[in-house]
């Protein structure tokens, strides 16, 4: 839809504002959902421009940015217990797995267990959508 490139000051809400308005000015009216990494200010555009729109955040980056903290040891059980998240099959199931991540992770990877939970919203946001559509 487009192509933008940041100057100097990089990724801010205002950028992003700039970038969602100019898609707005070119017709876009209706955006059911919005797909992205955790970028600076992007969730604050969003609400602005597109109110009514969901935000998902990139699960797939999420589970990347968790696993590259974590020791070589701890990395295919915290694997296993992220799947349990994103692989859940309702958003109770996942709330539930969720809990059972912070329970085994939060005394040893308190900011990715922190990052999960406060997110939660985005990174689960698919499961409010039919399973048809998810991948």
């Amino acid at each position: 839809m487009g192509f933008w490139l940041f100057g100097a000051e990089g990724e801010s809400s205002q950028n992003w504002k700039t970038i969602l308005r100019e898609l707005w000015d070119r017709g876009v009216r209706k955006v059911e959902v919005f797909i992205s990494d955790d970028l600076p200010g992007i969730e604050e555009a969003i609400r602005e421009v597109f109110p009514n729109a969901k935000w998902q955040l990139c699960v797939v980056h999420a589970v990347r940015d968790a696993l590259a903290k974590v020791r070589k040891a701890n990395r295919e059980a915290m694997t296993q217990d992220l799947k349990r998240i994103y692989r859940a099959d309702t958003l109770e199931q996942a709330h539930e797995a969720l809990e059972a991540f912070k329970r085994v992770w939060a005394q040893k990877y308190p900011k990715i267990v922190a990052k999960w939970t406060q997110k939660s919203y985005a990174l689960l946001e698919f499961l409010n959508h039919p399973k048809a559509i998810r991948p």
